[in-house]
């Protein structure tokens, strides 16, 4: 039973340095990737893994990974998401700088 507490216990810190690499990290294509008819996205996943069997599967997954790297940058929300985060680093980071001049009254 205290295991279960302690995996309760645990909490990850969310900072803006955290959420500006998952922004820019590359591997994570589906998580960046705006997809409009996801029902459709779906149906093609699925066939694609339907037709691995038969050896015939190589075009669509082609087709479906360029695709997703299309999505990200669909009307350049990619770009906004990446400034806005990195404006709130610098937002926090001299918050910060303020808060530790002030403490040692240099302010």
């Amino acid at each position: 039973m205290s295991e279960i507490l302690k995996d309760l216990e645990r909490t990850e810190e969310v900072t803006p340095d955290v959420i500006l690499n998952e922004l820019l990290n590359k591997s994570k294509k589906k998580f960046h990737t705006e997809i409009h008819n996801p029902l459709s996205i779906s149906t093609l996943d699925t066939l694609t893994k339907m037709l691995a069997d038969y050896k015939c599967d190589d075009i669509l997954k082609i087709w479906l990974s360029w695709f997703r790297t299309n999505m990200v940058a669909f009307r350049r929300k990619r770009a906004e998401e990446i400034v806005r985060g990195v404006q709130a680093l610098r937002t926090v980071q001299e918050e910060t700088s303020d808060l530790k001049k002030k403490l040692l009254g240099r302010i």
